[in-house]
């Protein structure tokens, strides 16, 4: 049995109602209000959300993050169980690693995951207990070991790889991005305002920056509680430079994990309001790709496979119940033919 939403979130849920029947008020920017027929002669044919895999909320089989690897191989993270699961091309899933096997009930989980170029498998567990709390790297035998410095984030969360193998992590509760340089340790790189949570879903705790996806230079983020899509830019010598707003507003309440294709676009899951969108990143023109078929979306990732390029997988997390869904689809993978093909994995 899932969860209702806090009533924090119900109360914000209701305001965000409120504003789309307020036809002076525009809480995104620069909104693209295209017909389906021009968004589909711009960027491809966009296709129905399609279930992969079906899971059980009661064996408490709720997936967060996920990731492609080059062969295809999709690997997502069941949050209360603590475990990272592969998924094959050919459909075929086993558990690749249990980061902690004495998991404590009530605590978040496995958060984000990745790939690396070498083959190694990325995981975020907030588990809160200093002797596993962290961000692990798992090789190809599924054996876990924890980056050095990583248990010192509050909320790891999101991760992403640039093209030199640098790891940043988002920390969800401070409002903070750190890094780990190939080799290293876990340091800080960025905190921020526009990065912190309002504590607006009432769940005890602020989530802020959540999502992170990296392309040319620039670190891309969401904000769960504080709507926004912002970039970062990576000066030359490696520190972050100023922050950009590309879009905001309440009408964005739970951007969540983020994608890039190899045309630079932003793809969005937001949660709270079952909906994956798309982002222009220089304009901040957001297009709607999807609401059926999705519940309580928390990730993205691009396939690799031959025929999946131009198709997002998608984790539902149905971690609550979304008012208006009268038919959720229940927690699971999906997918999302968009059209056109992820960026190269780095």
């Amino acid at each position: 049995m899932r969860s209702a939403p806090a009533a924090p979130l119900i109360l914000l849920i209701a305001a965000l109602a409120a504003c789309s029947d307020d036809a002076t008020t525009d809480p995104l920017g620069p909104t693209d209000t295209a017909d389906r027929a021009a968004t589909q002669a711009a960027i491809g044919e966009i296709g129905d959300v399609e279930a992969v895999l079906s899971l059980d909320a009661a064996a408490g089989e709720l997936p967060e993050g996920i990731a492609v690897d080059r062969r295809g191989n999709v690997y997502f993270t069941l949050a209360p169980l603590a475990r990272v699961v592969r998924m094959t091309p050919e459909g075929e899933t086993s558990v690749y690693a249990t980061l902690d096997p004495a998991f404590p009930t009530g605590a978040p989980g496995a958060l984000g995951v990745a790939t690396t170029a070498s083959g190694e498998v990325l995981a975020a567990l907030a588990s809160f207990d200093p002797a596993t709390h962290g961000v692990y790297s798992i090789d190809g035998d599924g054996t876990a070991t924890r980056i050095d410095g990583t248990a010192d984030i509050a909320f790891p969360n999101g991760l992403a790889l640039d093209r030199r193998g640098t790891l940043y992590i988002t920390d969800s509760v401070t409002g903070a991005i750190w890094r780990v340089l190939p080799g290293g340790t876990a340091e800080p790189w960025i905190q921020d305002p526009l990065l912190e949570g309002t504590g607006a879903f009432g769940l005890g705790i602020p989530l802020g920056v959540n999502g992170i996806a990296i392309r040319q230079g620039s670190i891309y983020v969401t904000n769960v509680e504080d709507p926004a899509i912002l970039e970062i830019p990576v000066e030359h010598d490696g520190s972050a430079g100023a922050l950009r707003v590309i879009t905001s507003g309440m009408a964005l309440l739970g951007l969540d994990g983020l994608e890039i294709d190899v045309h630079g676009r932003l793809y969005a899951a937001v949660n709270i309001q079952n909906r994956i969108i798309r982002v222009d990143p220089r304009t901040g023109a957001i297009t709607d790709l999807a609401s059926d078929g999705v519940d309580f979306p928390a990730a993205l990732a691009f396939g690799t496979s031959r025929g999946l390029q131009k198709t997002v997988f998608i984790t539902n997390f149905a971690f609550v119940d979304v008012p208006g869904d009268a038919d959720p689809a229940g927690p699971g993978i999906a997918r999302l033919h968009v059209g056109v093909p992820g960026q190269p994995l780095p």
